[in-house]
């Protein structure tokens, strides 16, 4: 849409373009000046001046006034106009004539727009300059171009419901399509300027009581060739009948007109609830009572909505509030009901608690109150965890499930929830289900009786950890609504995991040089204290030395009572690394690689709970 502009357009106006004409001399000896109205200016020989009118059959007059600024004498033969039509020389002085340095002569030209085109023509005036004494005469020509301009006001409209435009001649009709009382269409008038120059929108306005303008920008305002502005008119019958109004537009000295002409209709909407015997009239405000549900179950009423009007009825809403109430099979909105057609849709009552449950619903503009109770779901049936149970071997993963001892009608969903005791200092966080976390979801289907978790298994596999401890499993139950059937005192899953003696997961040499090397040595202390470490070193079976400590016995109770106690242990569970260093001495001299002497080396730990398994490492290369 082209850019609307809100000012005054001057009656007569003028635009220079600065294309120059470029004479036979070097010097153009002639000031040309170009007057309409009160507007005066100097323009370049070559320039093309716009005239333009108010509209198609007005008239602007130009007038050109030509000083001679040379220094011999100028003669100027008659002047000729070439191009189109609309132009003609009105007021003149008698050609050819001659003019002094400072005399001038002017030309009058008068255009009439007979379209809203633009209109060209172009002014031609041949000279030359009187000679002086010994100098050759010179010549040339005046040329101008004028570029008549007019604006051409056009009107059309588009209807909201449609989008379609429609041209309207002066005195023709903007007809609205057929609209419910009490309710409105709306039209969009388009005004555009399809000539070649600007104009001036002074006022609009509108007759008849059902028919108002809105959006209507400021006026007067000018339209430039090309532009177009727009505003609304709204009909808003109050009655069924046939209205009439008018709209008028004044740009410039034209007025356009149009006759507005829309047919008021009125639908009327009528509402049952269908009933597996017949059906029930309600009316707006009226109460629909729906029967008593369960929680967890769902009772559905069908209710249809029926025009017995004349004229086509448009519900745009559809919709219900109230805690449990929702809807289903609802048309697309806004649905529109031609006389004698109705539609049906589903109300939804799934109680989310016990008691009273009220709400409303609406269809179009009418209110309906509605009423229901909430009551108690059934019992749930007593469970069982299957699976694992009672004491269990540390870091492990052992399986878990949950079973009703009879069906449930309805749907369940549940959560297991894990909690971790211990009788030592800190538990161990790997101690979760191996879906993460120390919650699992599951599901139990209406009418069975196993808890299906999200991998689609009747399992769950858990993580006992590396700690001394209890790990305690409960579980939690609701129907599809949330309401929790949980039983006051749930029944839960316990498995534990003893004090016992430490044991070693791995021994192996670490760094090594020819005069010593490095023992690393992992395993865990489900009670979370080592004691002491017990090592027995192996010769070669070519070495011929003795060893004066074969067996080393180090004791672990400060050390490891740190770092059990440090946060850092909490992250691990009962899990240790331990780094040892060794460095071999010899009492005599000539052995380079005394490391290559020793075969391997034997490594227990113990505790209070006994002593661990033993594992040995070889360390000779």
């Amino acid at each position: 849409m082209a850019r609307y502009t809100h000012k005054i357009l001057l009656a007569t106006c003028w635009l220079l373009a600065t294309t120059q004409y470029v004479s036979a001399q070097s010097t153009f000896p002639f000031q040309l000046r170009a007057q309409q109205g009160t507007s005066a200016a100097t323009v370049p020989n070559g320039s093309v001046i716009t005239i333009a009118t108010g509209g198609v059959g007005q008239s602007v007059s130009l007038n050109i006034l030509i000083t001679y600024q040379g220094s011999t004498e100028g003669v100027l033969s008659s002047p000729n106009l070439y191009g189109a039509g609309g132009f003609e020389l009105v007021e003149s002085a008698a050609f050819p004539l001659s003019l002094k340095p400072g005399q001038a002569t002017s030309l009058t030209y008068r255009y009439t727009a007979t379209t809203g085109n633009a209109v060209q023509a172009q002014l031609s005036i041949t000279y030359y300059e009187v000679p002086t004494s010994g100098t050759a005469a010179t010549s040339g020509a005046i040329a101008l171009g004028f570029l008549g301009t007019a604006p051409e006001f056009v009107l059309a409209y588009y209807m909201q419901v449609d989008g379609n435009l429609m041209s309207v001649s002066d005195g023709g009709k903007i007809g609205f399509p057929a609209t419910s009382v009490n309710s409105s269409s709306l039209a969009t008038v388009v005004v555009l300027n399809r000539g070649s120059g600007p104009g001036t929108l002074t006022s609009a306005s509108v007759a008849g009581v059902a028919f108002q303008v809105l959006n209507l920008p400021l006026l007067p305002g000018t339209l430039t060739a090309g532009g177009q502005v727009s505003f609304n008119i709204r009909y808003s019958p109050k009655q069924t009948e046939t209205s009439i109004g008018s709209l008028q537009l004044k740009i410039g000295e034209q007025t356009l007109t149009a006759i507005l002409e829309g047919t008021a209709i009125a639908p009327v909407f009528a509402y049952e609830m269908i009933r597996a015997d017949g059906t029930d009239v309600i009316q707006p405000n009226q109460v629909i009572t729906v029967p008593d549900t369960a929680v967890g179950e769902i009772t559905s009423v069908q209710l249809r909505v029926r025009n017995d009007g004349n004229a086509d009825g448009t519900v745009n809403v559809i919709s219900v509030s109230g805690q449990g109430f929702s809807l289903s099979y609802v048309p697309f909105l806004p649905a529109v009901l031609a006389p004698n057609t109705s539609f049906v849709f589903t109300l939804r009552f799934e109680p989310t608690k016990l008691g009273s449950a009220p709400g409303r619903l609406l269809i179009g503009t009418s209110t309906f109150e509605l009423i229901c109770n909430g009551l108690g779901p059934p019992p749930l049936p007593t469970y069982r965890f299957v699976g694992a149970s009672g004491s269990q071997e540390p870091l492990q993963q052992v399986g878990i499930g949950l079973t009703l001892d009879s069906p449930y009608a309805l749907p369940l969903t549940g959560t297991l929830t894990m909690s971790v005791s211990s009788d030592v200092f800190g538990t161990d966080p790997s101690v979760q289900f191996s879906t993460g976390g120390r919650t699992a979801p599951f599901t139990i289907p209406a009418n069975s009786t196993q808890a299906v978790f999200n991998s689609g298994s009747t399992t769950i596999k858990l993580q006992t950890g590396s700690v001394a401890g209890i790990i305690n499993v409960t579980p939690s139950f609701a129907v599809r609504t949330g309401y929790s059937v949980t039983p006051d005192a749930p029944a839960g899953l316990s498995l534990s995991v003893a004090p016992s003696a430490p044991r070693l997961l791995s021994v192996q040499v670490g760094a090594r040089s020819a005069s010593g090397f490095t023992l690393l040595i992992t395993g865990y202390a489900t009670t979370r204290a080592l004691k002491q470490m017990d090592l027995q070193f192996t010769l070669a079976p070519n070495a011929n030395v003795n060893l004066t400590n074969a067996r080393v016995t180090i004791s672990l109770d400060p050390t490891f009572d740190l770092w059990y106690k440090s946060a850092e242990s909490q992250l691990y569970g009962s899990l240790f690394t331990a780094t040892l260093p060794f460095n071999l001495l010899l009492g005599s001299s000539g052995i380079t690689n005394p490391v290559d002497l020793i075969q391997s080396v034997a490594v227990t730990v113990k505790n209070d709970q006994g002593i661990s398994n033993s594992l040995s490492v070889g360390v000779r290369q």
